[in-house]
């Protein structure tokens, strides 16, 4: 613990030389001296959690439920005394002395990675001089180092070498940089990227570790309810990111976006069963969201998801009143969805928007006249998901040569089929009987109209540039974290919106042929009304 008596030291001479810390918001000022207990306490509790955990490592949910850790165990899972603590502590007070010892100072992260390599091959920051465990990725950095690799290249940027390996040791420097992650901005977030990159390069783990640099920050620092104050830290760290656009960490930041459907429908859903088409190697993400995580390729687009969801209950479905479809091509909820399922009465299967125009049967080349519910979000009752037409409908699914094929086999399909057995549906917007896809052409219309409670990801894609404007956006998510949304493209504003947003409208109204051609010549003459 002398680390840590000399990191409290340092700070105090250097940081922290106001007597107060003190940001914009009043709900983030505390005397110094409870700051520094704050800050002590949690590297002290960082460091007991560890050493208790230690013993039971890699043990599962059920036995620790069966046996669950109330004091400091012997042996275990390392063979370790009691209270010894793990790599994760030492590399954090390895961290937390080259912090203490930096001061103001041009950070030197040679310094920090011979600290590293002095605990991976001496033992140096562990319980009792000996490195008994220590990660693949973290060991292939330092190793890299040995080597005369730069420290900021050290740590490998594939996915496969991407892990917590930095985020276990990282609060040292959310403490450190904390008057700079406090409240609404986000600052230093370069060196929290920074210290992750000397063992784990890819975005992804950089991302977690600047999150939970905010979160622990905030956390400590606020007089905030704590589980509001994750959603703002959450959503602060997610506007910075938006504002300070990289392609890299916007591309994974979508990694945590796509939950947030499933924190929102777990409310209405008694069962969430989550199909990926990729190996999802980091389930452990879902936990307490799913109850069934299946991940699998199967390029069978979001109704061979459907498909494998459905088998998997088929021998449940007595116990359930709803089957919801639903897939991850939408933001939202924008609004709670329960009042939704509550209206729904009087009809066998319902969903929220519906296209009167499809591809032709089996071609999959031709607009034609054919009603149906998109498939983004549908939920069937009872008396239609236990027919056995039905289950056999679904089991028919297969790989098809396109997406239009399975627009047209499936997502129209599947509402013609069940017409014609001579079910009743009902769509949350039913306006707009001329217009194909008003997710996409009407989209804010139908948000401020009808309360759409998705927005489409499409909607924000370059391709669509010819078909919408997304200025003005932000107005109309309503409490949904602005920030969670990925932007590929900027907003233009050499147009006034009120101009962009009456051609767009105008434009919506007219038949595909005819937007089209109009779009076309927008494009060629007039690129500047377009995002």
């Amino acid at each position: 613990m002398e680390v840590l008596g000399y990191y409290e030291e340092a700070k105090r001479k250097t940081e922290l030389a106001k007597k107060r810390f003190i940001t914009r918001e009043s709900d983030y000022r505390m005397s110094y001296q409870e700051e520094s207990k704050r800050y002590i306490a949690a590297m002290l509790g960082f460091v007991i959690g560890d050493a208790l955990g230690v013993p039971v490592e890699f043990v599962s949910r059920q036995e620790l439920r069966d046996n669950p850790v109330t004091e400091m165990r012997e042996y275990g899972t390392h063979n370790q005394p009691a209270g010894t603590w793990s790599d994760d502590s030492s590399m954090s007070l390895a961290t937390m002395e080259w912090l203490g010892e930096m001061g103001e100072s041009k950070p030197d992260y040679k310094v920090l990675m011979d600290k590293f390599s002095a605990w991976l091959l001496y033992g140096d920051y562990t319980a009792h001089q000996e490195n008994f465990d220590s990660g693949i990725s973290t060991n292939k950095a330092i190793m890299n180092y040995a080597r005369g690799v730069e420290p900021l290249q050290c740590g490998n940027k594939s996915e496969y070498d991407n892990g917590n390996g930095s985020l276990m040791r990282i609060l040292p420097a959310a403490l450190r940089y904390s008057k700079a992650l406090a409240g609404e901005k986000v600052k230093k977030a370069d060196a929290i990227f920074n210290l992750s990159a000397l063992t784990h390069g890819h975005a992804r783990s950089k991302i977690a570790c600047l999150i939970y640099s905010k979160v622990i920050v905030d956390m400590l620092c606020s007089k905030d309810d704590k589980f509001n104050m994750v959603s703002k830290s959450i959503s602060n760290c997610k506007h910075y990111l938006d504002t300070n656009f990289d392609l890299e960490i916007a591309s994974e930041m979508e990694k945590y976006a796509r939950l947030w459907n499933l924190k929102e429908l777990k409310k209405t859903a008694d069962t969430i069963i989550f199909v990926s088409c990729c190996d999802l190697k980091n389930a452990c993400c879902l936990n307490g969201l799913a109850d069934k995580i299946i991940a699998e390729q199967h390029n069978e687009y979001d109704f061979g998801s459907y498909k494998r969801g459905f088998l998997f209950l088929q021998d449940k479905l007595d116990d359930y009143d709803e089957l919801i479809f639903a897939n991850d091509s939408c933001y939202g909820p924008l609004y709670q969805l329960q009042s939704i399922f509550d209206s729904m009465d009087n009809c066998d299967f319902w969903g929220i928007t519906k296209n009167n125009y499809g591809y032709k049967k089996n071609l999959g080349q031709f607009f034609v006249k054919r009603p149906h519910i998109q498939s983004y979000f549908v939920v069937f009752k009872k008396n239609v998901f236990t027919k056995s037409f039905f289950a056999d409908f679904i089991k028919s699914i297969k790989h098809e040569e396109s997406k239009k094929l399975v627009i047209s086999n499936y997502e129209i399909g599947l509402t013609e089929l069940l017409v014609q057995k001579g079910y009743r549906y009902k769509t949350l917007i039913n306006a707009y009987e001329n217009i194909n896809n008003v997710t996409i052409l009407k989209w804010r219309e139908i948000i401020e109209k009808y309360k759409m409670p998705f927005i489409k990801k499409s909607l924000f894609d370059l391709k669509n540039t010819d078909a919408a404007t997304i200025e003005g956006y932000e107005k109309l998510l309503g409490n949904y974290p602005k920030s969670l949304i990925v932007i590929p493209r900027k907003v233009k504003k050499k147009v006034p919106f009120q101009v962009k947003k009456f051609i767009f409208g105008t434009l919506a109204n007219f038949p595909f042929v005819i937007r089209k051609s109009f779009a076309i010549l927008i494009n060629k003459l007039f690129p500047f009304v377009k995002d």
